[in-house]
């Protein structure tokens, strides 16, 4: 058992801690280079597709319709969610500050030292606002992200300089910065997941349902990464004097992801399952089907540094994201060998996902 238990974890922790890996590069040295509305823009395809995954795998099978038994119930969940089509670029509007460097750049036509030194002083004390397109995420390695200053047209700025005794007024044309940020998935046509998952019963026809891995440090870049989930199942046949035609099931769960201070996920889902036994004691094959409402929510918190005056200052950018999907529909075949049941289902939704487990009962 303890065998399977680190092998679970270890699994798990690869394959979530490959989805953050990629969040916490793009934060630490991706989205540094982006402005708020742009970081949302360019992580919220693999978000949508990692809220998809992990809000999959609850419903398999049925409790016993019972008032007291001992069902334990341990394994493996994985899942897969598929990117949408047209996800891997994006065009966005927002205001974004400008490095020295960036702004060096855009006044390379000025000739005059001073007065390009005074522009570049202007430049970096103010947020403008742009346009930012290019690749999200899941895009090419090799595309850029460009933001474009004074998209309409031009911007002007007023210097004084010691030829003239009146202000002058010098005006910048719409220009183009490389950021330098590509995508990270490289256009990889889906995003996979993992968890281990415990299922423990049965009071009066419930089980309760845990996913979990302890906070571990998963690397100095990343830092350290927590996953919990736990949910409660119930068969409402518990309470009827007469066999129902198919089993039913209702649940409830909740999960939350954090990787440091850095990002957090938190998902709630909860629906109806249906199921059908058919075979004996060792041997069973169980078509289910289900129904289920839920949400996902990440917060992104990570600092920026910003030139000013005075030097370097930093900033602190926080932003929240809601996943496209508040419902989904899954059919699935869960097939019973002894003690080992093997499952696989396929999820409709906005990002539509499949699961697979591999998990092992024991009870009485």
């Amino acid at each position: 058992m303890k065998i399977l238990l680190r092998s679970l974890s270890v699994t798990t922790l690869l394959l979530i801690s490959a989805f953050s890996s990629t969040f916490s590069q793009s934060l630490n040295d991706r989205l540094q280079q982006l402005s708020g509305v742009a970081a949302n823009s360019y992580v919220a395809p693999a978000f949508n597709s990692f809220g998809a995954n992990i809000n999959g795998g609850w419903f398999t099978t049925p409790p016993k319709a019972k008032i007291l038994g001992i069902d334990v119930e341990i394994g493996f969940i994985g899942m897969g969610s598929y990117f949408k089509d047209n996800c891997d670029h994006f065009s966005t509007s927002g205001s974004f500050r400008f490095s020295r460097e960036q702004a060096n750049s855009l006044t390379s036509s000025i000739d005059n030292a001073g007065v390009r030194g005074q522009v570049v002083d202007q430049i970096i004390q103010k947020d403008y606002g742009v346009m930012i397109y290019g690749p999200t995420i899941t895009g090419s390695k090799s595309d850029h992200i460009y933001v474009t200053f004074a998209p309409q047209g031009s911007e002007e700025f007023t210097v004084s300089d010691p030829k003239y005794p009146f202000p002058v007024h010098v005006r910048l044309p719409s220009q183009k910065i490389d950021l330098g940020v590509g995508g990270v998935l490289d256009h990889f046509p889906m995003l996979p997941a993992a968890t281990p998952q415990i299922k423990l019963g049965t009071v009066y026809g419930t089980q309760a349902i845990i996913r979990l891995l302890p906070s571990i440090k998963v690397s100095d870049d990343i830092g350290k990464l927590s996953f919990f989930g736990f949910g409660l199942q119930h068969n409402p046949a518990m309470w009827f004097n007469y066999p129902l035609p198919v089993d039913l099931s209702a649940g409830f769960f909740v999960q939350q992801i954090k990787v440091e201070d850095l990002l957090k996920i938190n998902t709630t889902s909860f629906g109806l399952n249906v199921s059908k036994n058919f075979g004996f004691g060792w041997l069973g094959l169980t078509p289910y089907a289900g129904f289920m409402i839920e949400n996902s929510k990440m917060n992104v918190s990570y600092s920026h540094t910003i030139d000013t005056d005075a030097g370097k200052e930093n900033i602190n950018i926080n932003f929240d994201m809601d996943g496209e999907n508040s419902s989904r529909v899954n059919a699935g075949l869960n097939l019973r060998l002894f003690f080992v049941n093997l499952i696989a289902d396929y999820n409709f939704s906005k990002n539509n996902s499949f699961t697979g487990g591999l998990l092992f009962n024991f009870g009485f």
